[in-house]
Order: structure tokens, then sequence, then C-alpha cells
């Protein structure tokens, strides 16, 4: 793969936006149930709805009605230290990470994840 240096189009206005991303944390509490906490990060990146080949790569169960694909210079988290994967709130809607990669290591680093449309309490979050 080339060593294209595409930060310069995820640091310029023309081309990213305002996010949110929620990190999740599980906790559990003294009585044994589980707790979720939620933490706000307001990031910026480039926001594409996902294509089909994106949607290809990820699991057919994962795949509901619609996805995204985020580039963005901060590391947004799929699954780690047992923690829940991260959401992304853009557009109205909540997202959940399905696939990530890290590209950290080309030029001043980026990251990419394909995130899922949620299923929230009356329907999908749209």
């Amino acid at each position: 793969m080339p060593l294209l240096d595409v930060t310069d189009v995820l640091d310029d206005p023309d081309f990213n936006e305002s996010f949110n991303v929620i990190r999740r944390t599980r906790t559990v509490d003294e009585f044994g149930r589980g707790v979720v906490t939620e933490e706000i990060i307001p990031l910026n990146g480039v926001v594409q709805p996902a294509s089909s080949r994106t949607l290809e790569r990820i699991n057919i169960g994962d795949w509901k009605l619609g996805g995204i694909d985020v580039w963005c210079r901060k590391d947004i988290k799929l699954n780690t230290d047992g923690n829940l994967p991260d959401e992304i709130e853009w557009g109205g809607s909540r997202y959940m990470v399905v696939g990530d990669q890290d590209w950290s290591h080309y030029a001043s680093g980026y990251w990419e994840v394909v995130a899922v449309l949620t299923l929230g309490e009356s329907g999908y979050n749209q």
C-alpha cells in the first residue's frame, strides 16, 4: 500500500464534520447487576454512508438498516478490555462500531471504523 498521507483531508473543514463518540463502560454494582456508564467524546472526522463493499465485510447479523464509515485522527474502539463497543452519534442517529482498522502507523495517523445503526427502545434510531 502506498504511504499516502490522507490526514490533510481529515483535518480539512471542507470534508470533515463533528460527531460524538459514546464510550460505554460496563461495571458490576454491589448487588451483582451490570451498570453501563457513558462518556461523550466530541470528535471531527470524515463520515460517509457505508458502501456495499464495506457492508460485505461485516457479519450479516450486524448489518441492520444502514451503516457508516468514519475516518478520524482519534481512536474509536470496537471492544476492548471487556467494555462495550463505542457508539457514534451522527445525523440524529446512533451507530454501533462493528469493525475498526488502525492506520496510525501511516503518515500522521488515523483510524477507520465501520458502524451500523443501533436498535433503540422504540425501534431503530433513525
